[in-house]
């Protein structure tokens, strides 16, 4: 059940933000089976399930979930099983291709006109280009871009993207772009604001840089990774979940 997350206690049931699903495969819940659980899903995509249903949702009341600003497309067998209508059209949510570049490739990133571009609840945060937040996992970057010397494309401005996945159970990866040659420190600190992890700090080249950061020895909850560069520094929002 649930071919990526099976959500079966109240415990579990943090809210699904800015998660993206593709190709996963179950005979209840292709993507996701809740059982006597409220769920908050936004921001997110569930497209291309192989079998069953994108959703399952078991013994629940259809009160119990707030799904918004997210696009179910294309998932084979449907998107829900359970006393739910398809909320297409209704609280921002859409049907619609989501155009990633290269999915089978688990790339997951949004094309150029991709219609979950700017979709995304316009209460989230702003993305880090300073646009309305995108669906999905990783958001579209639409902020002009320069070359270099040797014709590389550089971002001029530091940007932290969203963790994926998020929630997560043991592993997320986090993903920043910096200008220049620069001094950073990529650190993970509680809801006190007390550190608890440094990822990364020292010298990093120019471009996108991948860190995989393990919570496996820190209990549930709300963390903030945060990225800083000199005077400039960029925070987001991630869920452990044991």
């Amino acid at each position: 059940m649930g071919g990526a997350i099976s959500i079966v206690s109240a415990e579990a049931g943090g809210p699904l933000i800015n998660c993206s699903f593709y190709g996963n495969s179950a005979s209840q819940g292709a993507s996701i089976y809740i059982e006597n659980t409220p769920v908050i899903m936004v921001n997110s995509i569930i497209t291309n399930s192989l079998n069953g249903n994108a959703f399952t949702f078991a013994y629940n009341d259809p009160e119990d979930f707030e799904i918004s600003y997210s696009n179910l497309f294309g998932n084979v067998n449907g998107d829900w099983v359970g006393e739910l209508e398809v909320f297409e059209g209704i609280n921002g949510n859409l049907n619609l291709d989501p155009q990633f570049v290269d999915a089978e490739e688990n790339d997951l990133h949004l094309q150029a006109g991709s219609p979950c571009i700017d979709a995304g609840d316009p209460d989230s945060d702003d993305d880090p280009d300073g646009t309305r937040a995108d669906m999905g996992a990783f958001y579209f970057s639409q902020v002009a871009v320069d070359e270099d010397s040797n014709g590389n494309i550089l971002p001029r401005q530091l940007y932290l993207a969203q963790n994926y996945p998020n929630p997560f159970n043991s592993s997320t990866r986090i993903q920043f772009e910096v200008v220049s040659r620069q001094m950073i420190t990529l650190e993970v600190v509680n809801i006190l604001g007390q550190r608890v992890a440094v990822l990364t700090e020292g010298m990093v080249e120019p471009g996108l840089h991948n860190i995989t950061f393990y919570g496996s020895d820190l209990p549930s909850g709300v963390y903030y990774y945060r990225l800083q560069s000199g005077d400039q520094s960029l925070t987001r929002k991630m869920l452990f979940i044991r």
